[in-house]
């Protein structure tokens, strides 16, 4: 709800002192266009709100849409890797790997499978060419829907995997806490947080991951029995 308020808010006000503003303002009345259809994104469109597709892309429509918003978001992106004091990815198994979004130099090697959590950037070329990319767009804080997330996981089989959302924190933890569960190497949503924290400190699942973690969890227990 408070992510909801949040970008309702921003983006009624941007809208509000861009209109009155007037001339250049527009553009800042367009962001607010960005800020409140993420917020209807929080309400239960979820990440389909910005339309990335399977490839990693955006449509036309989306780049036309959310144009001043995504120069934001990658703007802000860029600040916290300034100010931040993190690895930019660190290794949870010896197959499994969670980090922040990388360029093509930074990636470690031998990387087979990259698993791209984020909604809000699209995934350069460079990076997924010759292995094998999975789109699993999930908003900053937000769950996967349930169907995608599980056809991702299935594939998720052998190989060296990446799995990366803006800076390697809620969304990857979570995702990468799922897939250590159905690897039956952890066996408790508790178990999953202390593992991958004891590898990537600033790791952390919001109130609504981890109860997303905790209920999925117990279906999988369940399934076992």
């Amino acid at each position: 709800m408070k992510l909801i308020l949040a970008n309702l808010v921003v983006g009624i006000l941007l809208i509000y002192l861009g209109c009155s503003a007037g001339g250049l303002g527009l553009m800042v009345a367009w962001l607010g266009v960005g800020f409140i259809l993420t917020g209807l994104g929080y309400a239960g469109i979820d990440a389909r709100i910005y339309g990335k597709n399977e490839t990693g892309d955006f449509p036309w429509w989306s780049i036309m849409l959310y144009m001043p918003f995504f120069c934001y978001t990658l703007a802000t992106w860029h600040v916290v890797q300034c100010l931040i004091r993190e690895r930019s990815y660190d290794w949870i198994t010896g197959d499994l790997i969670v980090g922040r979004r990388l360029w093509k130099r930074e990636y470690p090697e031998n990387v087979q499978i990259v698993v791209d959590l984020t909604a809000e950037f699209h995934e350069p070329k460079s990076v997924i060419e010759n292995i094998a990319y999975i789109s699993l767009p999930i908003l900053d804080g937000h769950i996967p829907e349930i169907h995608r997330m599980n056809d991702a996981l299935d594939k998720l089989t052998s190989g060296i995997t990446y799995i990366h959302c803006g800076q390697g924190h809620g969304r990857s933890g979570l995702i990468a806490a799922l897939l250590l569960a159905r690897q039956g190497i952890i066996r408790t949503p508790q178990e999953a947080i202390l593992l991958l924290k004891s590898k990537r400190p600033k790791l952390g699942l919001t109130a609504k991951q981890f109860e997303f973690l905790c209920q999925q969890m117990q279906q999988y227990q369940q399934k076992q029995r």
